[in-house]
């Protein structure tokens, strides 16, 4: 239902431009952004990102797909700027941090660097991403002036009513370069033309460490289940639980654990 937890480590949605192609089973993208719009387009310095994307297997027709990508993208800060982390535990509604740190200033640059896999077979899907990010700082003690925090998590969905998901390696409506799409419902499987709609179970385990020398944000390690449904070509009801806990809390040895039911009906239009 959210994103995972190593996507407090991603890039924000910043203001910019990008350029980008596909060829084959290849994409590749870059583009300069600046800050969040929300923020200031011209805060918190420029930013050069790049992704790269190769699918050495790739049938549409049998729903078959091999994903491998990297990205990295490197931020020439403003050193006035903040840099946090307040990650929430993969619930949005919940949005009590269990582990993060508050504003560090005089941090010069943000580098990440990310790698991604994801496998395809009919109507099984399993994708992974690792995230790391590495903030260097202007005096600091020698053990916070390059602090590593890193990020990952892998999960698996099932369609119990025997759909794929479809694979664009070219944008299509506004999303980016390989991608894997919604679910595409037949018309006999609309629940109104008085179908049952698709059915899918998945699960996700997600970990993100933000703990390096004196910089002590804490380790949160999230397990999630999932049942979603899909009455219709723009109507979705998924269902989440979620189970969250955390070493080092607010920088000391304590620990926190937080248990999540999520629903959410959603409606595209």
């Amino acid at each position: 239902m959210e994103r995972s937890l190593a996507n407090a480590l991603s890039t924000d949605r910043g203001t910019g431009f990008a350029i980008g192609a596909a060829q084959g089973r290849w994409t590749a993208v870059a583009g300069v952004f600046g800050a969040d719009i929300n923020e200031g387009a011209l805060n918190n310095g420029v930013a050069v990102t790049a992704r790269v994307t190769y699918a050495p297997l790739l049938d549409k027709q049998e729903s078959k797909v091999f994903h491998l990508g990297v990205a990295a993208s490197v931020r020439a800060a403003d050193r006035s700027a903040d840099f946090s982390i307040q990650p929430t535990a993969e619930s949005n509604v919940y949005d009590t941090p269990i582990i993060g740190f508050d504003a560090v200033r005089g941090v010069r640059s943000l580098a990440r660097f990310g790698f991604e896999a994801a496998f395809q077979n009919g109507p099984f899907l399993m994708q992974g991403q690792y995230i790391l990010a590495r903030a260097d700082r202007d005096a600091a003690p020698e053990e916070w002036r390059k602090a590593t925090l890193q990020g990952g998590y892998i999960q698996a969905a099932y369609m119990l009513t025997g759909q794929a998901r479809s694979y664009e390696l070219a944008p299509r409506y506004g999303a980016t370069y390989a991608v894997f799409g919604g679910v595409d419902l037949a018309e006999k499987d609309r629940v109104s033309r008085g179908g049952f709609g698709a059915w899918e179970i998945a699960a996700r385990y997600s970990v993100l460490d933000l703990d390096h020398g004196r910089l002590r944000g804490g380790t949160e390690h999230n397990a999630t289940i999932g049942l979603n449904w899909y009455p219709d070509t723009n109507v979705r009801v998924l269902a989440n639980y979620i189970h969250a806990f955390g070493d080092n809390v607010n920088g000391t040895n304590r620990r926190a654990s937080v248990d999540i039911v999520q629903v959410r009906l959603q409606i595209a239009y």
